[in-house]
C-alpha cells in the first residue's frame, strides 16, 4: 500500500486564532497551539510553518509580512521567518522583551516596546540599528519653570507616562509685573519648555495634559460680572442634575 496524499479534516491546529496577516503570496495564521499555518493563494494549499518548540515567540500575538519575510511577535520576543518558501524556515529571533507591536520592511525589522523603538537590518547579520542612526533623543532633558538644571526624562518618554514639572507642593510663582494684560488685568505670560539632547536632529513631541493655576482678581468694578457668571452657569457641564 502506498500513500498518495493526505488531507487533514481541520486545516488549522486549533480554532483559537491569535494572529493573522496576508500578503501577495497568501495568508499566515497563528493559533494558540503549533504549528503556524500558511495558505498558498496560487496553489490553494495549506502549509505548515514553525512549530511552537522551534521559537520562543509563543503564543504569537501579532504577525506582519512584507511578502518575503514574516515577523511574528509576542510580548517577550519576536521571530523572523521565510514567508513564501515551502519550509517557512526560521531566520532569526529577537529576545527584546516588552514588545507592543512589530513590522518588517524590505530592509529592516522594527519593534515598538515600552522602552521605545528598536530596529535591526535584515542584512543576514541582523545588525541592530543604533539610537543615533534612528535620531532618537537619547538622552533627553527638559528645562522649564524652576528646574534650571533640567530634568532627565529619557526613561520617562513612553506612551501614557505623564511627566510632572510643577505641583501644588512646590508651585511656581510668575512675576506679576511681566507679560501682557488679559481679562481683568491678569498678566498673561509665555513660559518656555526647552528640550535638549546630544543627538542632532532628533524629533521630540510633547503634549500638555494639565495646567492648574490660581490668581487673585478684583471683580468689583466689572460691569458685566453678572452676565458673565450667568453665561458660565448656562454653559457649564450638567452632571448629576448640577451645573459645573
Amino acid at each position: 500500500m502506498q500513500v498518495i496524499s493526505t488531507h487533514r479534516f481541520d486545516q488549522l491546529p486549533s480554532n483559537t486564532v491569535t494572529a493573522l496577516t496576508g500578503d501577495w503570496w497568501g495568508l499566515h495564521i497563528a493559533t494558540d497551539i503549533g504549528p503556524m499555518t500558511h495558505w498558498n493563494a496560487s496553489g490553494a494549499d495549506f502549509e505548515d510553518g514553525l512549530a511552537s518548540y522551534q521559537t520562543t515567540t509563543w503564543p504569537v500575538e501579532g504577525l506582519m509580512s512584507n511578502g518575503d519575510e514574516l515577523i511574528a511577535f509576542s510580548s517577550s520576543s519576536a521571530t523572523l521567518s521565510e514567508s513564501r518558501t515551502s519550509a517557512h524556515a526560521r531566520l532569526t529571533s529577537f529576545n527584546q522583551g516588552n514588545i507592543i507591536d512589530g513590522i518588517v520592511t524590505g530592509s529592516h525589522v522594527w519593534l515598538t516596546t515600552t522602552e521605545g523603538l528598536v530596529g535591526w537590518q535584515t542584512n543576514g547579520q541582523y545588525t541592530e540599528v543604533d539610537d543615533y542612526t534612528m535620531r532618537r533623543a537619547h538622552p533627553l532633558t527638559v528645562r522649564a519653570l524652576t528646574n534650571g538644571g533640567g530634568l532627565n526624562i529619557t526613561d520617562l518618554t513612553h506612551p501614557g507616562v505623564d511627566i510632572t514639572l510643577v505641583d501644588p507642593t512646590g508651585p511656581y510663582a510668575l512675576d506679576a509685573s511681566q507679560g501682557s494684560a488679559g481679562p481683568h488685568g491678569i498678566m498673561l505670560q509665555n513660559v518656555p519648555l526647552i528640550f535638549t539632547s546630544s543627538v542632532s536632529g532628533a524629533a521630540v513631541w510633547a503634549r500638555s495634559v494639565s495646567v492648574k493655576y490660581d490668581a487673585t482678581v478684583d471683580l468689583s468694578q466689572d460691569p458685566s460680572l453678572g452676565s458673565t457668571l450667568q453665561l458660565a452657569l448656562d454653559k457649564g457641564m450638567l452632571y448629576d442634575n448640577t451645573r459645573h
